[in-house]
């Protein structure tokens, strides 16, 4: 079975119908075609989220208060409104069964949506908030209960944030109970975090030597070291862990109510990746850096199918056009053939099948 979405007032589409044949599918078009609105859609469609880098209320067109993503299959559909300055979404999903496998029909199956962006390409090289963020993004598309902690710290951290404002203000009293925990539970969901980043670093250092050729290194031995703010100082990762103990509320309540910011906690680390004792952006050039940001997708494609028994969907949103060099294609085919279903956009013209906007439009 095809499928068929409706997107009313998504992005740059009032109200547009799309036919996604069962295969996978490579859409050539032109920029500002909605190559990436289309893509965007099907993901939150079946993912529950916003597209990576982006928050629900950025896909409502403009001008328009209500947006909504229907399908032909039942009881999935995704629908937003904004209502007195915010914005509320209602998600359908009663038709995936998270027992039972439908191998006759590839869009009634939950999956596993992973994502390659242009903007990953700077990944390893970004800045410490960045570089977090697109750390968190993979996490979450491959561990599926990542996302819920993250967000449950988040909402944590804002409270936290209110709270120290307020105090600043002079708006409330200091409430040591509240304050304990508050704080507790910002450290418990911390801790979820650091083990499932740890997880995906193990199997990291374990496997990316598989791809020492498409880097002409002898030995891609990857090393991860995390900032450790105890010490001040940047150390192997498991140490780091070792390194993470509770922290004393009582000490850092001090320091925090005169600052009026949260001083601990999964947001707030840092990390570099070495190879032969050099970190990576001193040693590799941009082109060798895009490979191994590759190289770490496929990983994650592969790890996501060692944890879970859903299928796999790649989506690249018009990063095909990076695709210069003989390697890195030949890592993107590898990862394609890794993955039951993948969606690619692109602005220029490949050697293989592809559809435009318009011929996937009824």
């Amino acid at each position: 079975m095809q499928l068929e979405i409706y997107l009313h007032n998504w992005r740059c589409f009032s109200t547009t119908k799309f036919t996604l044949p069962t295969d996978s599918l490579v859409i050539i078009d032109n920029n500002g075609s909605g190559k990436t609105s289309l893509i965007s859609a099907i993901y939150s469609l079946f993912t529950n989220s916003p597209f990576p880098y982006t928050k629900y209320i950025d896909a409502l067109k403009i001008d328009s208060n209500y947006m909504g993503i229907l399908s032909n299959i039942k009881n999935l559909s995704l629908t937003g409104e904004l209502r007195n300055s915010r914005f509320y979404t209602r998600y359908n999903s009663l038709v995936f069964n998270k027992n039972k496998i439908d191998k006759t029909n590839l869009f009634l199956n939950k999956p596993t949506i992973l994502t390659y962006l242009p903007i990953d390409n700077l990944w390893l090289s970004s800045d410490r908030k960045s570089k977090l963020q697109i750390l968190d993004i993979i996490l979450g598309q491959v561990f599926e209960d990542f996302n819920f902690y993250l967000k449950k710290l988040n909402k944590l951290l804002k409270i936290k944030n209110i709270y120290l404002l307020k105090l600043k203000n002079n708006q409330t009293k200091f409430d040591h109970i509240y304050w304990s925990e508050l704080n507790i539970n910002i450290w418990q969901n911390s801790l979820y975090i650091w083990k499932i980043r740890q997880k995906f670093f193990h199997y990291l250092e374990a496997n990316l030597s598989i791809f020492n050729n498409f880097l002409n290194k002898k030995d891609l031995q990857l090393k991860l070291y995390y900032y450790c703010k105890e010490c001040d100082k940047y150390i192997s990762y498991d140490h780091y862990l070792k390194k993470r103990q509770e922290p004393n509320y009582d000490y850092l309540k001090n320091i925090e109510l005169l600052i009026f910011r949260n001083l601990f906690g999964a947001q707030r680390d840092d990390f570099w990746l070495e190879i032969g004792g050099q970190r990576i952006e001193k040693i590799l050039s941009k082109g060798e850096m895009r490979i191994l940001v590759l190289a770490i997708k496929h990983l994650a494609i592969k790890l996501s199918k060692t944890i879970s028994t859903k299928p796999v969907w790649w989506f690249l949103d018009d990063a095909l056009n990076e695709l210069d060099v003989e390697k890195e294609n030949i890592i993107f085919e590898q990862m394609l053939n890794d993955t039951d279903y993948y969606l690619i956009t692109g602005s220029s013209a490949k050697p293989i099948n592809s559809v435009s906007i318009k011929e996937l439009m009824i």
